[in-house]
């Protein structure tokens, strides 16, 4: 989800930012795995390359990231946890940090990587798609789908 936040050919943007907005305005509070800005990082490097975006662009866009990586609150995870729950729900280590992160916390993930979503749902995490969620009063706010 936070690499909608900076390239703008990506779907779901505008869900992403309402997101954003809410972490700049200090109205949502975002936890994610530590290896989460390298993943973003390592999106942008993968969008010069193949022609999405150009270096300027990706340098203006790295500072960018330097100012709203300070206020999601990056955690480290267990690495036998880690393991566990990609063996158990056959994602990658990366996606398998966020279930994990959500299940000890006790909250949602929020993703735009569907097969996530339906990994994650399907072995019983609490995994909420980006566009059904919606913002209200600052809120997150259950959708008519709900969270299942």
């Amino acid at each position: 989800m936070a690499v909608k936040w900076f390239l703008l050919d990506e779907d779901l943007i505008d869900e992403a930012r309402v997101i954003r907005d809410g972490i700049l305005d200090d109205r949502l509070r975002l936890t994610a795995p530590a290896v989460l800005w390298s993943e973003v990082t390592q999106s942008l490097v993968k969008a010069v390359r193949r022609g999405r975006l150009d270096r300027t662009a990706a340098r203006t866009i790295a500072h960018a990231i330097a100012e709203v990586s300070p206020l999601v609150a990056a955690v480290e995870l267990d690495p036998v946890e880690t393991v566990l729950t990609a063996f158990r729900t056959d994602l990658n280590a990366y996606d398998a940090q966020y279930l994990s992160l959500g299940s000890n916390q006790g909250v949602s993930v929020l993703t735009a990587d569907l097969r996530m979503l339906e990994q994650g749902r399907a072995h019983g995490y609490d995994v909420v798609w980006l566009g059904d969620v919606t913002l209200r009063d600052g809120v997150l706010t259950d959708t008519p789908q709900g969270y299942q």
